[in-house]
């Protein structure tokens, strides 16, 4: 008797239980009986933070949001401004890194917070800061720009967990 599935399902063979996940088994002529294993839902957790750790790096709208798109994966949120318009610290760091970024960030900030969180702000018109320098949430680190590959004056901003992109909207205050 074949059997093809792709979804998980267990099949108990006299005492015996297998685990078989899409793909094919054969198997001699005994009596088999199947039963679906379904997979428990998991929720995401999202890390403690303090509420109101991360504040709204700029005014302005949210054009576009994390995760997938059609040209691939999107590791943070754009917000639309106008040229010129301050961008803000989102909480408290260290800027280990003011320059120009790779692969089409153009003008970035990056700053290293505590608890292994890193932010990101690309495009930048203007940065007005430094590496090594400290800033407090809420000064003034860069101007909104189109640095870089960007289609109009905006501000892409990531949150970083230990290096991992993640949504930063459940971050915001």
């Amino acid at each position: 008797m074949a059997v093809k599935r792709n979804i998980n399902f267990v099949i108990f063979i006299l005492s015996a239980l297998l685990f078989v996940q899409g793909c094919s088994i054969i198997l001699p002529s005994k009596k088999v009986f199947k039963k679906r294993v379904h997979k428990p839902e998991v929720k995401r957790v999202l890390p403690e933070v303090e509420k109101g750790y991360f504040i709204w790096p700029v005014k302005g709208n949210l054009t576009s949001g994390f995760g997938f798109r059609s040209k691939g994966k999107h590791d943070g949120i754009d917000i639309s401004a106008p040229k010129g318009r301050v961008i803000i610290a989102s909480a408290s760091g260290k800027i280990i890194f003011s320059g120009w970024g790779p692969t089409g960030y153009g003008k970035i900030v990056i700053i290293k917070h505590s608890k292994k969180y890193v932010t990101v702000y690309a495009h930048n018109y203007k940065n007005l800061v430094e590496k090594g320098q400290s800033v407090r949430k809420g000064e003034k680190i860069a101007l909104v720009g189109s640095t870089g590959r960007a289609t109009g004056p905006h501000l892409h901003f990531e949150l970083r967990i230990n290096r991992i992109p993640v949504d930063p909207l459940p971050y915001l205050q």
